[in-house]
């Protein structure tokens, strides 16, 4: 799968193509920065995180409750739905989020 690369003041990140994305404030496409064989970069950090036993709602929750942030009960749900994200896939769990803002 080919990916191109984004740039911007939060640093740089690999998108697939065909995949949909937001450019972020002051993002913008490399020129250039093209991998042809990048593999399927979405589900790399998922699958760490997995290996851990560590789920995408968790780590939401503790970074978030570091920052001082109380969790409201839309957020417990948002929580609960990414843990399921390997489960249920990638458009399934966007499906399920759009409910909980």
């Amino acid at each position: 799968m080919a990916c191109f690369l984004l740039k911007g003041p939060l640093g740089e990140r690999w998108m697939a193509s065909g995949e949909p994305y937001q450019l972020l404030k002051g993002e913008a496409i490399v020129e250039g920065g093209i991998k042809w064989d990048c593999g399927d970069t979405s589900d790399e950090l998922m699958d760490k995180l997995e290996a851990e036993g560590i789920k995408w709602g968790d780590v939401i929750a503790n970074v978030t409750q570091r920052l001082g942030i109380k969790q409201c009960a839309p957020c417990k749900a948002r929580q609960t739905i990414l843990n399921d994200i390997q489960e249920v896939g990638f458009l399934a769990t966007v499906k399920r989020l759009k409910g909980t803002f």
